[in-house]
């Protein structure tokens, strides 16, 4: 029985062996699952119990099978339906002759694309029960894919029966258009047959257009419907307006002696006893020259022009009076076919003799097929879907990889021209708003780089494919980036940046100039980062993926700005400590001002010494303090606001450790120094205060300094306590803990807190 449901013909041999191949595989499944119902080799035991569980399991195999098979056979009887329709189809197109009536042929013709309708209807709307699986799904797979290709291929078979006469049709009807420009701009056209006649002689060819024309729509519904894909190549309505036009643009621009190139047998080279053979005319070689794209895209803007138009307005008029939607579907399709018609010219003609020069012109090709692609966007019957010549750049791997070599060479080597310019380094302030007020201090030199960046994105927009489009920008836009970044470290690790700053650090200048050069860098490098952070959230770019190449790019910049950030502000606390420690162990003087017993030790009032002006910080680290103010001035004037946050945190964070580090932990302190410790500090932190707006933001980065002044100036009894605790290992005494909090402890460690109380003078006893 289900063999017999398999019988189908069709119109070649090769999809007949695919068919008893498909009926052979079905039955050795239906002979593979009876035998199944009969295996019991995974059932042990011979007793009671055991022989009903094999019972029980013997029947409820056997009816999910049986109900397996019953399914997969409606399926199959479906398909076997479906092929009997396709068979009637083949066999009304293949009665089709030359010499018999057009009427009787147009009515075979009819009645071939009305099966293949049919056919298609019911193959869309089969349903496949998720309950057939295994060796049964398998076979109905194979089944419905010989099915699908019996249907498109009887589809051709209907429209192949007509498509000469629908030719003929348009051909009379003075259909294709003249590609002369004149002739074009002047384009009028009607389905009537150039050669007029009476009223019934036009009503009688067009109605052989409306046959013609509902025969082919019909053809292209159901062959969509078997391939399910609705894409503009199976609409042979357009088709049939646009085949003409695509022969014409490749006999006019396209040409034999550039399309073998890469031919040994090029026609070009071959010789008759009367010499070359197929010599193009002047004019003709003028419009086939590869190098000038141009006269090719100038006729295509014409025909996309003037000839949809023309086509709907008949369409509309003769062939779907009572369906103007459909007119206007073909109407797009050919617009789409001869676009795609276009592409094919400059893909075989234009492409391979470009790919063969040793001087090539990609980049005038890619502004043509740029420049036609824009117009025929604006077309009123251009949709998402319409075809884009771009793409013909990339449908062979070197030809993409000449075109995308070419566009790098030409970016980077107006970028690479760009920041050889000392002159465009100068900075310019970009005052934007993102969290706030951000102030970017960037040259012009990174104006120009991300204005390549961005002709790059419009580049990637020109290709239809989202993977072509992520290509193209990591083969354009990522190696200018990151060429950019290499010419920014170059720059900053020159003798005018890193070179001038540790320079001027050793011989005590403020290192202005070095300082200058690696802002201009670090400007640079922190306003690509946020514009490439800003692209990669914009929707054309999350379209095809590029926000992961971007957001990277990004993160190696802001690595740059962090890294040479830190860079300027380890010179300005390089010059702060070499002066710290000059003066500490050149002599007494200095060290002893904080061990010298003044008269405010005995009983004084911890608060006095601060709202008393009398005693100033010491002479020593306002010394150190002066160079350091005017590194930080320096770096204020040079850097964006965000670096220049991130520079003097930097300066506060490491500078705070040199005074614990190089002054509080080497000195000796009576209450008295501790005091001026204290006043010194305060010294210290004040030269911060101009860039900051709220003092916890200060006092966070110099907290090391602020504990360690803490444990010198508290109680007596409380820095005992403290330190008894530590004696005695107990780090996690409660104690400690609580002492610690008391004080507002918590950066210093416990190796520290020892050696700053060792400092006290009045804990020696």
């Amino acid at each position: 029985r289900h063999t017999s449901l398999m019988r189908a013909h069709t119109a070649s041999d090769a999809t007949a062996d695919a068919v008893v191949d498909a009926k052979r595989a079905y039955v050795d499944a239906v002979r593979l699952a009876r035998a199944r119902l009969w295996r019991t080799d995974d059932v042990k035991g011979d007793d009671e119990d055991n022989e009903r569980e094999t019972d029980s399991r013997l029947t409820s195999t056997s009816l999910t099978t049986a109900t397996t098979l019953a399914r997969a056979a409606d399926v199959a009887n479906a398909l076997a339906n479906i092929s009997r329709t396709l068979e009637r189809a083949c066999a009304c197109a293949s009665s089709v002759s030359e010499i018999e009536e057009d009427d009787a042929s147009w009515l075979k013709i009819e009645r071939a694309a009305s099966e293949c309708a049919s056919a298609s209807a019911r193959f869309r709307a089969m349903s496949i029960d998720s309950a057939i699986d295994g060796d049964e799904r398998l076979v109905v797979n194979a089944l419905i894919a010989v099915v699908r290709d019996l249907g498109a291929r009887t589809c051709d078979y209907a429209r192949d029966s007509g498509w000469l006469m629908v030719g003929e049709m348009l051909s009379a009807s003075g259909w294709p258009p003249d590609l002369r420009p004149t002739a074009l701009q002047s384009f009028t056209w009607t389905f009537t047959c150039v050669d007029g006649g009476d009223d019934t002689d036009r009503a009688m060819e067009e109605m052989k257009v409306v046959r013609a024309f509902h025969a082919l729509s019909a053809t292209s519904e159901a062959r969509a419907g078997f391939a399910g894909d609705e894409s503009f190549v199976w609409d042979d309505c357009a088709a049939a307006f646009a085949e003409p036009l695509s022969s014409a643009l490749r006999a006019t621009f396209g040409g034999d002696e550039y399309d073998a190139l890469d031919d040994e047998d090029d026609d070009r080279m071959r010789v008759d006893s009367d010499g070359p053979r197929n010599e193009p005319s002047t004019t003709s070689s003028a419009l086939k020259d590869p190098r000038r794209p141009e006269r090719l895209f100038a006729c295509a803007k014409e025909l996309t022009t003037q000839t949809p138009s023309a086509v709907r307005a008949e369409l509309e008029r003769v062939v779907f009076v009572d369906s103007p939607k459909s007119a206007v579907r073909v109407t797009r399709n050919y617009l789409s076919h001869l676009v795609h018609a276009v592409a094919e010219v400059v893909r075989t003609h234009i492409c391979v003799a470009c790919a063969a020069s040793e001087d090539p012109w990609w980049l005038h090709v890619a502004d043509e097929c740029k420049s036609f692609d824009d117009a025929v966007s604006k077309n009123a019957y251009a949709t998402s879907d319409t075809p884009r010549t771009l793409d013909a750049l990339l449908h062979n791997q070197a030809h993409a990889e000449a075109w995308m070599g070419i566009e790098f060479e030409h970016a980077l080597e107006r970028s690479s021209a760009a920041w050889r310019d000392e002159k465009r380094w100068t900075r310019r302030v970009f005052a934007l708003i993102d969290d706030g007020d951000v102030e970017f201090k960037a040259p012009s030199v990174a104006e120009i780089i991300l204005g390549e960046i961005r002709n790059a994105i419009e580049g990637a927009q020109g290709l239809s494919r989202v993977d072509w489009r992520l290509y193209f920008i990591k083969r354009v836009a990522a190696p200018v980036l990151d060429d950019f970044l290499d010419a920014c470290e170059r720059r900053a690790v020159g003798t005018r940046g890193l070179g001038s700053l540790v320079a001027a650090s050793g011989s005590w200048r403020a290192g202005s100039n070095g300082t200058h050069v690696i802002a201009s860098a670090i400007n640079a490098c922190a306003f690509v980062a946020h514009m490439c952070r800003a692209m990669a959230d914009e929707t054309s770019v999350l379209e095809f993926g590029g926000d992961v190449v971007f957001e990277a790019r990004a993160e190696k910049f802001e690595k740059f700005v962090l890294r040479w950030t830190d860079a300027i502000a380890e010179a300005a606390c390089a010059q702060f400590t070499d002066k710290i420690i000059g003066d500490v162990f050149v002599g007494e003087s200095h060290v002893g001002v904080y061990a010298r017993k003044g008269d405010e030790d005995e009983d004084t009032d911890e608060d006095e010494d601060e709202e008393t002006p009398r005693v100033a910080p010491s002479g020593f680290i306002l010394a150190a303090l002066g160079p350091l103010r005017e590194r930080i001035e320096i770096a204020r004037s040079a850097l964006g606001h965000a670096a220049f946050n991130a520079c003097w945190r930097a300066i506060a964070t490491t500078a705070a450790s040199t005074m614990v580090k190089r002054v509080i932990e080497v000195a000796t302190f009576t209450p008295s120094g501790a005091r001026q410790m204290r006043r010194d500090a305060r010294a210290f932190v004040d030269i911060f205060a101009p860039y900051v707006t709220r003092q916890r933001v200060c006092y966070a980065k110099t907290r090391v300094l602020h504990e360690a002044i803490s444990l010198l100036t508290c109680d007596v009894a409380l820095a005992k306590e403290i330190r008894a605790a530590l004696m005695n290992n107990d780090d996690a005494g409660v104690n400690l803990v609580v002492s610690k909090r008391r004080l507002d402890v918590d950066v210093l460690d416990n190796a520290s807190i020892a050696r700053v109380l060792a400092t006290r003078a009045d804990l020696a006893h």
